[in-house]
């Protein structure tokens, strides 16, 4: 979290998200929408993958005296995944869990603090040749850490990533590379996504995914008011190497 004066630990910022409504100041929050790294075309029978990757995040605003900007997202990251697929015909079973990780400074240079964010997510893709519709579910996100020298952890009902569509356009009938560009909607941020895969061999890959994210027109999920003080924009890109650990993927 940044803000135009002073700053806040991650303790403190939970603290101070529990009493927004009580706050007097203008609230701006950043845009966010999941890079999911899973790939968009999946074959018959279950795929299993692990791997690590590296995320940068930059929000686009403009500053204003007296207002709280609130970053939903660090400036980067490093996030473990384990990824499951199952697929039949066009219907294709997707769980994630992502454990993100980072030090607190990342998103805001004054702190001190150390964050683990665990976000599982499940869903389900269509996936009809060179189109793709998925949609992913990710209701709660876990969190622990160290902050102001003491271990914590907590949890709490995710509007970052509660649910993601995605409607990706990519290369037909893929075998060593994949490529995608669409479009992804979550209840905070909505914007163009795309992506570019490469096996190596059987097992090892190469994954990127890019978004680009703004405010929403409309959320099913946020009230008009919640909705209002999501400002600017967000590039977004997350790039790792995973390994199959089973499964065929292509």
């Amino acid at each position: 979290m940044m803000e135009r004066k002073g700053h806040y630990s991650f303790r403190q910022w939970i603290i101070f998200l529990s009493i927004l409504c009580f706050h007097c100041a203008p609230i701006a929050y950043s845009p966010h929408a999941q890079n999911e790294m899973v790939r968009p075309t999946i074959n018959t029978g279950e795929t299993q993958e692990i791997g690590a990757a590296f995320a940068y995040n930059k929000w686009m605003i403009k500053e204003k005296p007296d207002t709280v900007y609130i970053k939903t997202y660090p400036n980067g990251s490093i996030s473990v995944f384990h990824n499951a697929y199952q697929g039949k015909k066009v219907w294709h079973g997707v769980g994630n869990i992502e454990l993100i990780a980072f030090p607190m400074k990342w998103g805001e240079r004054d702190a001190s603090d150390f964050l683990l964010w665990l976000n599982p997510k499940a869903g389900m893709q269509y996936c009809g040749g060179v189109i793709t519709a998925r949609a992913m579910f990710s209701p709660v996100n876990l969190f622990a850490g160290f902050a102001d020298g003491e271990f914590f952890w907590t949890g709490c009902v995710s509007l970052n990533s509660f649910y993601q569509i995605s409607i990706l356009l990519h290369n037909y009938n893929p075998s060593n590379f994949i490529y995608w560009l669409g479009a992804r909607n979550s209840p905070r941020a909505i914007g163009l996504v795309a992506g570019y895969e490469h096996l190596f061999g059987r097992s090892n890959i190469l994954r990127i995914e890019y978004s680009y994210l703004v405010k929403p027109p409309f959320s099913v999920l946020l009230t008009r008011k919640e909705l209002e003080a999501i400002h600017g924009s967000v590039h977004y890109i997350t790039a790792g190497f995973f390994y199959r650990i089973s499964g065929t993927g292509n």
